[in-house]
């Protein structure tokens, strides 16, 4: 399956590493991508911090971090999560106020 664009491929990716740890060739199948193109998702995932990989004789292991610290799946510092937890502090403090409700991640 051909697919163009990152906002195709990222997810397709994520979604693969989700059920675990995958080789390199194990992950190309599982997720109808070529290998190329997938060496450059992977490479820039790692350097972002979102994988991490080891290799193991000739086999490259690939493996999503599992860091609590994300924001939709994306590796945030923690002065970023600081700000992000103030700032959905004051958000929820005016929707309990007006709504009496909660708001979820995605309406923040």
């Amino acid at each position: 399956m051909e697919r163009n664009s990152p906002s195709e491929i990222i997810p397709v990716i994520l979604n693969a590493l989700r059920s675990g740890e995958q080789t390199l060739n194990q992950l190309s199948k599982s997720s109808d991508i070529n290998r190329v193109t997938l060496s450059q998702y992977i490479s820039a995932f790692e350097n972002a911090g979102v994988l991490k990989t080891k290799k193991s004789g000739r086999e490259k292991h690939i493996q999503l971090r599992n860091n609590p610290d994300s924001y939709f799946d994306l590796p945030i510092k923690e002065e970023d999560n600081k700000k992000l937890s103030t700032i959905y502090a004051y958000i929820r403090e005016i929707c309990m106020k007006l709504y009496n409700k909660e708001p979820t991640k995605t309406q923040v």
